[in-house]
């Protein structure tokens, strides 16, 4: 999937957009201030083994967007060997702002998925990623039981790396309940925003640990471990849009818009 968002008049428009395989892009909402909210639609069944996405967003200058996946992301259970790939590059120019929103990401017993993600950001550019991961099909009994989720996330801001983050989950070789990973907790987020200053103060709530902070580049990054994934969906719902609030950004009912 390949979209290009860019300005004319005060408001966001998709200048290109291209979609294959079981990728759809739904027609945009327009925000307030001119901003759109992009659906992007997995019409399958779910990640199979062997199966390659990439997606490309690129956001011109004085274009603004919010990007979110319809409903959640479903890797299923594939032969031993075999893997699904989903690799993701988002590009922001000066004067653009994306928030990039993909949902929750559900591994089924004996999945395997390796997601890689490249944020390109030229100076002034603003962006926001946040991710949502549950440790299997919980109602199922499946907590743990996929192979392996490995997932990275590298920022650069005019050529220069400013943020790196990644997630190793290999519950063969240590269960990922166990001590130093998610220790009974069954659903985690993973987030950076390089946007501006947000409150000090933390919000905690039984059964969820929440937790962020600035980086030496200016960005905020923010971790969530939960016991439940509707509660810790509010939770981060609630930290967005105090922190949107503080940025001067619209609201956004994101539940309107996804599932996930």
């Amino acid at each position: 999937m390949h979209l290009v968002l860019g300005a004319r008049g005060g408001e966001t428009y998709v200048v290109r957009a291209s979609a294959g395989g079981p990728l759809k892009v739904l027609r945009p909402f327009l925000l307030p201030d001119g901003r759109a909210v992009v659906q992007v639609v997995h019409v399958g069944p779910g990640l199979l083994g062997g199966d390659e996405l990439r997606v490309s967003v690129c956001v011109e200058a004085g274009a603004g967007a919010v990007v979110v996946s319809q409903s959640a992301t479903k890797v299923l259970g594939m032969r031993l060997g075999q893997r699904a790939c989903h690799r993701v590059t988002l590009l922001v120019h000066e004067g653009g702002a994306l928030e990039y929103y993909p949902g929750l990401v559900i591994p089924f017993a004996g999945a395997e998925l390796l997601q890689d993600q490249e944020v390109l950001v030229e100076g002034g550019g603003r962006v926001g990623v946040l991710d949502l991961w549950a440790a299997g099909r919980i109602a199922r009994g499946e907590v743990g039981r996929f192979r392996r989720l490995s997932a990275r996330l590298h920022v650069k801001i005019d050529g220069r790396p400013v943020y790196a983050d990644a997630l190793e989950l290999e519950p063969i070789t240590r269960p990922v309940e166990g001590w130093g990973l998610l220790e009974g907790h069954r659903y985690l987020a993973s987030g950076y925003w390089q946007w501006g200053d947000v409150p000090e103060d933390m919000v905690q709530e039984e059964g969820l640990l929440l937790a962020w902070g600035r980086t030496a580049g200016g960005g905020t990054y923010l971790r969530a471990l939960a016991r439940d994934g509707l509660a810790m969906r509010e939770a981060l719902g609630r930290v967005l849009q105090t922190w949107r609030d503080l940025w001067g950004l619209p609201p956004v009912d994101l539940a309107r818009y996804s599932s996930a």
